[in-house]
């Protein structure tokens, strides 16, 4: 019975098929070797934290901490209910994923149809990614400083400021500091997710498009019912990977509060930053965090990973690869 099965497995495959099969696998050796290499066993002991007390013995507490950091609020670092800084992640998440990319998908359409100021639009899109995010973060600071060019913009157009805003700037007040950030990640996340997708629809031939405005499709229809399709391998593959960050998003807030986390400008991204900052200002007395600091990144993974799978599996079956 068992050889039945094994001769209708491979007999859909010819010797040279099989052959290649060889090829493949021994090419795999190398990522394989890679992960086990430079994963697994260069942190190998940042796994066994998790699950040692300062003195090396096995314990929980740890994994305690950081359960008790997010459902009690006795976080060891700031003292505040971790997940105000999950929820504020995954509000990034979605604004950086599901609203941005949704409109990368429509932007990147029209940049391939080669319309006016299409070339120019890429050239200035793409600016800002050559600049460093330290210098990038910097540079904005100043833009919405209480004396920058923001202020005297929105002033200009008659938009009211508290006195918190004029004072201290659009990052310095709280009701003003998180939605900043947030516009600022979309209008600038259009930027990168436009260019590859743009990459994307420039390999779908154009006799398909041509095909369907002879058919009387319009320019909506064309994206919608035949450009996202084609495209959407690509699409699902750059989902999948912003699944990947989907719960440690908003690193850059550690620079923008220059490193407080004041006016509501925390989330996972951040604390993981200032985790190693505790860690590295005060070994001596701070030989606890290291084990937490493992505890979290495994929790922080055991959340993702099915997350990942799941939204792969599903991104899989919206629609069937387009062959062409």
């Amino acid at each position: 019975m068992a050889d039945n099965k094994k001769k209708g497995i491979l007999s859909k495959y010819s010797v040279w098929d099989r052959k290649k099969f060889s090829f493949v696998y021994v090419i795999l050796i190398y990522p394989v070797i890679h992960v086990l290499l430079f994963y697994f066993y260069v942190h190998i002991d940042s796994f066994l934290m998790a699950f040692q007390d300062t003195k090396g013995d096995w314990s929980f507490q740890s994994l305690e901490r950081v359960f008790n950091g997010f459902f009690k609020g006795e976080d060891p670092v700031s003292g505040i209910n971790l997940l105000e800084y999950l929820w504020k992640s995954l509000l990034i998440w979605v604004n950086g994923t599901i609203v941005t990319d949704v409109i990368s998908l429509v932007i990147a359409f029209m940049l391939t149809k080669h319309m006016v100021g299409s070339k120019a639009f890429r050239v200035v899109y793409s600016i800002p990614g050559l600049v460093g995010g330290v210098v990038f973060s910097r540079i904005m600071q100043n833009i919405y400083a209480y004396n920058g060019p923001m202020i005297a913009l929105l002033d200009s157009m008659g938009v009211e400021l508290s006195n918190f805003v004029r004072n201290d700037g659009l990052l310095g007040a709280q009701e003003t500091a998180y939605a900043t950030l947030l516009t600022q990640f979309f209008i600038f996340g259009i930027t990168g997710g436009s260019m590859i997708i743009a990459g994307a629809y420039m390999k779908v031939p154009e006799e398909i498009f041509e095909s369907a405005r002879m058919d009387g499709c319009g320019l909506v229809r064309e994206c919608v019912s035949i450009g996202i399709p084609c495209i959407w391998p690509t699409f699902s593959t750059l989902l999948t990977f912003s699944l990947c960050g989907m719960f440690v998003g908003g690193a850059d807030f550690y620079l923008y509060s220059n490193g407080t986390g004041a006016n509501g400008l925390v989330s996972i991204g951040y604390y993981m930053h200032r985790l190693q900052v505790a860690i590295s200002q005060n070994v001596g007395n701070n030989q606890y965090l290291f084990g937490f600091a493992s505890a979290f990144g495994m929790v922080i993974t055991m959340f993702t990973i099915p997350v990942v799978l799941i939204g792969k599996k599903i991104l899989s079956k919206i629609n069937d690869v387009v062959d062409f």
